[in-house]
């Protein structure tokens, strides 16, 4: 989910027939702006910052996305940097010569994610890597630092259980790829290799979990 600032610029005015300049800058640079339409939504790329547009291509940019006396909204967008919506009211007349400078703020929620996803990737990469070369004690060593912290992500869950099979534990295996169908039932990997091992275990077939009574209020 993106986070938002919105802005309102109340003192800039553009206007359609007069000689208009409109600047707009953002630290850091290369922040792309788009022009948003408030009734329906639509997006029409601006440009990529620094931007300086004039007369006729202020009023190709702005024209259809709004009327004197209306609000336009911009959207300024970069990754990994918090979005900053501005709102600049339009005006036939009075215009004065304006500039934008905006100072994007880092998102720092979403490089948190982004940071321990790639943590993620690179430990169950390890695993991997380790299960590969037969040391999976090792293997194991690295899963379990993604399980201890993502108990819910079911795709670590059935790579811990690969690993065990892999070691020849099918009990421990089985165990863990239940573990992960419980979490995410559809998981394919994990639905066939839990079969697979059932039957090398001489167990039953799993059987579908059966579904609550409703309650009667």
């Amino acid at each position: 989910m993106k986070n938002y600032i919105f802005i309102l610029v109340p003192i800039l005015f553009l206007s359609f027939g007069c000689s208009t300049q409109l600047k707009i800058i953002t630290q850091p640079e290369k922040a792309t702006v788009w022009v948003i339409n408030a009734e329906s939504g639509e997006k029409k790329k601006l440009g990529v910052t620094p931007i300086e547009k004039k007369n006729d291509e202020i009023k190709e940019a702005f024209d259809s996305f709004g009327k004197p006396g209306e609000f336009v909204t911009l959207s300024i967008e970069k990754e990994d940097y918090i979005t900053r919506n501005i709102w600049l009211p339009l005006s036939a007349s009075g215009l004065i010569e304006s500039e934008i400078n905006v100072r994007l703020k880092k998102d720092d929620k979403k490089i948190e994610e982004l940071k321990s996803a790639k943590e993620i990737l690179d430990k169950m990469f390890l695993a991997q890597s380790f299960a590969r070369s037969k040391q999976f004690e090792r293997a194991l060593i690295e899963i379990d630092k993604v399980v201890e912290n993502y108990p819910e992500f079911a795709r670590a869950l059935s790579m811990k259980a690969s690993i065990y099979y892999a070691k020849g534990d099918f009990k421990e295996s089985l165990e863990w790829f239940e573990k992960a169908l419980e979490i995410e039932p559809a998981l394919i990997h994990a639905v066939e290799m839990a079969a697979s091992v059932r039957k090398r275990l001489r167990l039953p077939a799993s059987l579908p979990a059966k579904k609550k009574a409703p309650e009667v209020k």
